[in-house]
């Protein structure tokens, strides 16, 4: 039972720092001065760190679920070969849930996380000049 309410505790979390950065990519977006790199950093390090023990505590509740994936090292280990899209297979989603919660964190990435590395790396776009 703990280690299920610890699965909804971390969910919720992770869907926190995910609402923060969907807000930050659409303030940058429409043009507001987006959070600083630090901010942002640690809003990745967080959401690496709840994902990670969203499958790890998915695989304690259900086994079956994600396969090879046996410690917290395992955990953090799968989360960053599925956000860089890297997945060397050795640990993988076999269940459903597993993979809904995969097929979120890749798209959350793609979309959000490299949005938002893109709009801090990209070079400031030049003012333009006034007209004659």
């Amino acid at each position: 039972m703990a280690v299920g309410t610890s699965l909804l505790v971390t969910v919720g979390a992770l869907s926190l720092v995910g609402t923060v950065m969907v807000k930050e990519l659409g303030a940058v977006r429409r043009g507001a001065p987006g959070r600083s790199l630090r901010v942002l950093a640690m809003m990745l390090i967080v959401l690496v760190m709840a994902a990670s023990l969203t499958f790890f505590l998915l695989d304690e509740i259900r086994p079956d679920e994600i396969t090879g994936l046996d410690t917290r090292t395992d955990a953090l280990y799968f989360t960053l070969s599925t956000m860089t899209t890297v997945g060397y297979g050795d640990v993988h989603a076999e269940g459903q849930i597993a993979r809904v919660l995969v097929c979120v964190l890749i798209v959350f990435n793609i979309v959000v996380v490299a949005s938002l590395v893109r709009s801090q790396t990209r070079s400031p776009t030049p003012p333009t000049p006034p007209k004659r």
